[in-house]
């Protein structure tokens, strides 16, 4: 049975995690190529026009991101364990649904530093979000 904090999950999931994941991924992807340069490259402007490209791309991933870490808490006892666990399943999931963008023109290829990059920054969002849950939201009932 679905508890109000997996909805407080979910919702939190989706309205912070897109651009987080997103912006880590553009530091991640700046600094791998361009080093500390890449970082003051970087244009406020640019950042706020592509806000919404952010939620379109990163929303399926931080979805099944929410889905995985709901699910996986009702088994896991301890604050802890639940903040540990949400770094593999954040990772997972955008590897697997936004590998696309660590890929070739042609498709082929695909880059394994972009990768780890898309990994390290959707390992970070789902932390964050389950870190406010914990932190803010509302106790599972089986810790209660």
């Amino acid at each position: 049975m679905i508890q109000r904090r997996d909805v407080v999950l979910i919702i939190l999931s989706l309205l912070v995690g897109p651009p987080i994941a997103s912006v880590l991924y553009l530091v991640f992807t700046a600094t791998l190529k361009l080093g500390v340069a890449g970082i003051e490259a970087f244009d406020l402007e640019l950042l706020l026009a592509m806000f919404p490209f952010f939620y379109l791309t990163a929303w399926p991933g931080l979805l099944a991101t929410a889905i995985g870490n709901a699910v996986v808490a009702r088994w896991l006892k301890g604050e802890r364990s639940r903040l540990l666990v949400s770094l593999p399943i954040g990772a997972l999931a955008l590897m697997v649904l936004l590998h696309w963008l660590t890929t070739d023109d042609a498709g082929q290829n695909t880059d394994l530093a972009l990768l780890s990059c898309l990994a390290a920054a959707g390992a970070i969002a789902s932390l964050i979000s389950v870190v406010l849950v914990e932190a803010f939201g509302i106790r599972l009932r089986s810790d209660a």
